[in-house]
């Protein structure tokens, strides 16, 4: 607000009553600093707070969203984003979303998870299915699931039970959660009341990069958690913040033989991004090792030859990693497409597992090949003079060069299967 920037009013927090508010003031020309819920320009040109508000105790009250424009289809099906829920339980250092949370808690009060009842939500997915017949409903809840199995059984059966006595028929719903939360016979009950997709939270596989981050899971319940939704048919796909303030090249390489071990689920890595307000901003700036500006923030690793693989790994697998048509966002979407078709979609000719297995077989192969080149990478970092500036430079170039061909073979065999995914002449929906 302070820096000339074209802004002079910010919504804070759960933001549909502020908001109305806002527009109800503006119409009438009223003292924005009256309205609550706002962050607004004082007098004098500094940022203020308005009056808090708590945070939204009831989600049932509050009108379902209006959809402007066409569903996105993924394999032909509807793909609905809906949210049954606000907030999270944990306390991970790098989240924006539990510090945005906490931020709300200390100003204006209530809690910080909530979720809507099950017919709420059964009765908008309803609604939005009635219009468009079998859907994919993606759950863009911070959690899907509840820290206990029971509890998020109980909901989800509960969901599934209201969309059965509305008439709601075939629909498949996608999520997110943490690892902790997942046992196999959860896993199973979920697949069997249509989720076919989960996004899970690995975040780093070290042991020490774990506990860095306050993710408070221990490495033996991520793999569980993989395992268990294999097992029951679930999509997975996970994310690794392998590098982080406190990294070292021993916690990266365990990293690296975390995605070997679960090569049949799509991976990415990065670094975790210090966001403004997070724990972990927090630390880097009390120890005065923050850089930048809410513009875009940064930070050194401790460790120089840790930092060195950073910056080499960034600049090598940049395209892989980090394009939303790179081999990596598309190799995330490959068994996700098989498992459409086989929740979705009849199969008179028998090739959908066909193509379900080879597209696991490219999905396999694509994780062992990043492990292999982040292998490289950390080869180059251990190796290279510090002071070698030409030498890092060259070597970093060649092994994007690497990479870069690696991804023109892979490139060619995704177009190929999504082809036959997506137009396979022997499917009809069911």
């Amino acid at each position: 607000l302070e820096g000339g920037h074209g802004l002079d009013t910010i919504v804070l927090h759960d933001g549909e009553r502020p908001f109305v508010a806002l527009l109800d003031a503006l119409a009438k020309g009223s003292a924005l600093d009256a309205v609550a819920g706002l962050a607004v320009r004082a007098a004098d040109g500094r940022a203020m707070r308005t009056r808090a508000v708590p945070l939204e105790a009831d989600l049932d009250q509050l009108p379902f969203p209006t959809r402007y424009r066409g569903h996105a289809r993924h394999c032909g099906i509807p793909f609905i984003p809906i949210m049954g829920s606000r907030g999270c339980w944990g306390s991970c250092s790098y989240c924006s979303i539990t510090s945005f949370y906490r931020d709300a808690r200390a100003h204006g009060g209530g809690k910080t998870l909530r979720h809507r009842s099950p017919e709420n939500v059964a009765r908008e997915m309803a609604e939005l299915a009635g219009n468009c017949g079998p859907s994919l409903f993606c759950f863009h809840d911070d959690n899907f699931l509840f820290p206990r199995p029971d509890d998020s059984l109980a909901r989800v059966r509960a969901i599934r039970a209201e969309l059965d006595r509305l008439g709601v028929g075939r629909i498949g719903m996608i999520g997110k959660c943490r690892p902790d939360s997942m046992t196999p016979e959860l896993a199973r009950e979920l697949r069997a009341l249509g989720v076919i997709r989960l996004y899970v939270g690995v975040e780093n596989a070290s042991e020490a990069g774990s506990t860095h981050l306050n993710r408070k899971t221990q490495t033996l319940r991520v793999r569980d958690a993989l395992r268990a939704c294999r097992e029951a048919g679930i999509f997975v796909c996970y994310n690794l913040l392998v590098f982080e303030p406190d990294a070292t090249i021993a916690d990266v390489k365990e990293n690296v033989a975390f995605i070997r071990d679960m090569a049949a689920h799509p991976v990415n890595f990065c670094r975790a991004e210090p966001y403004f307000g997070t724990p972990l901003a927090q630390a880097l700036e009390a120890r005065g090792a923050a850089e930048g500006s809410y513009l875009g923030f940064n930070y050194r690793i401790t460790d120089d030859r840790t930092e060195l693989l950073f910056r080499i790994a960034a600049a090598a697998f940049r395209q892989r990693n980090f394009d939303s048509a790179g081999v990596a966002n598309r190799n995330m979407g490959l068994g996700y497409s098989a498992k459409i078709l086989e929740h979705f979609y009849d199969d008179p000719e028998g090739r959908r597992a066909t193509l379900a297995a080879r597209a696991q077989k490219l999905t396999t192969a694509i994780s062992l090949e990043t492990a292999g080149l982040l292998e490289r990478a950390i080869d180059l970092a251990e190796e290279i003079p510090l002071d070698d500036a030409d030498r890092i430079c060259r070597e970093t170039a060649l092994l994007g060069l690497a990479v870069a061909s690696a991804d023109r073979g892979r490139h060619q065999e995704l177009d190929a299967l999504y082809r036959e995914l997506t137009a396979h002449p022997a499917v009809k929906v069911v």
